[in-house]
């Protein structure tokens, strides 16, 4: 019976155990359909009532909700915070200067060219700074640098030829050549093309370029209490001196002065070979 199945279930239900006549069943139905219809009807009204307020509510609350984030929102300090900073990075940035690196090829250690520096540093390790040195290095903002020896470095720039020098172990964060290097080696530096000219060979080789600050660093400030002084007693460090003629002599009588030399030890031999080596390197 299509009629049947298409009742609803609770009246589905109630009629399946009955055997009465099709005609007995549909008016049974329709009785039942009579009482439930009512009731379901105020039971769905009511459950519909109760949806529509919440839903109501729902609604304010989000509304609410997305009020008070705009507000807060508008008036966030982090959000100042984020712009200011970036204004003042793009400041910072613009403050800053091109600095040139170059990367021993040896060692891949990269070194900062800084034509600011009077001489040039290399940075301590834990084990340096156990061998404090009396030699102070100066800042361009007027701190005070400690140092902690020298160091002997075999470089290659990319050129030609090696670059022997002594850099001075100081509390620096990274490595540093300064003006007394590229004078004794005649090293050009050219940031727009980002290039380090070689003089003497008329080579250049690319290098890094960033942005970052000099160090300027010197090996003593001018503006001590002692720079101060001297001036005031010109005749300190620019005496007046008689020159008076001398005349020397060398005696040619008896038998010439004789000296047996000596043989050094295997270290001192070593290292005296070593100073002389670099000293040939660095023209002296």
């Amino acid at each position: 019976m299509l009629w049947f199945q298409c009742l609803p279930i609770t009246t589905q239900q109630i009629l399946s155990p009955s055997t009465d006549k099709l005609a007995s069943l549909a008016l049974t139905a329709d009785k039942i359909a009579e009482v439930s219809g009512v009731r379901t009807c105020e039971v769905e009204s009511a459950r519909l009532n109760r949806l529509k307020v919440q839903i109501s509510e729902l609604t304010s609350a989000v509304q609410q909700f997305q009020s008070n984030y705009k507000r807060f929102r508008n008036a966030s300090p982090h959000r100042r915070k984020q712009v200011s900073s970036s204004v003042e990075e793009k400041a910072d940035k613009s403050r800053e200067s091109s600095r040139l690196f170059v990367q021993d090829a040896k060692s891949g250690i990269r070194y900062l060219i800084d034509s600011g520096a009077s001489v040039s540093v290399f940075p301590a390790n834990r084990f340096d700074r156990c061998n404090r040195s009396m030699l102070k290095l100066v800042a361009a903002n007027g701190s005070s640098i400690s140092t902690f020896g020298i160091k002997t470095k075999c470089l290659d720039l990319g050129f030609d030829r090696l670059f022997n020098w002594n850099l001075i172990v100081a509390d620096v964060s990274r490595p540093i050549l300064g003006a007394d290097f590229l004078e004794r080696y005649g090293l050009l530096v050219d940031i727009k093309n980002k290039k380090l000219i070689d003089v003497e060979s008329n080579r250049t080789t690319r290098r890094h370029l960033s942005f970052g600050s000099t160090l300027g660093i010197t090996v003593l400030s001018g503006d001590t209490q002692f720079h101060k002084l001297l001036p005031k007693f010109p005749n300190l460090t620019n005496p007046s001196l008689n020159i008076v003629p001398k005349s020397h002599g060398i005696l040619t009588k008896g038998p010439p002065v004789f000296s047996c030399a000596r043989r050094l030890t295997p270290e001192k031999l070593k290292a005296v070979k070593k100073e002389l080596r670099n000293f040939v390197a660095q023209g002296i």
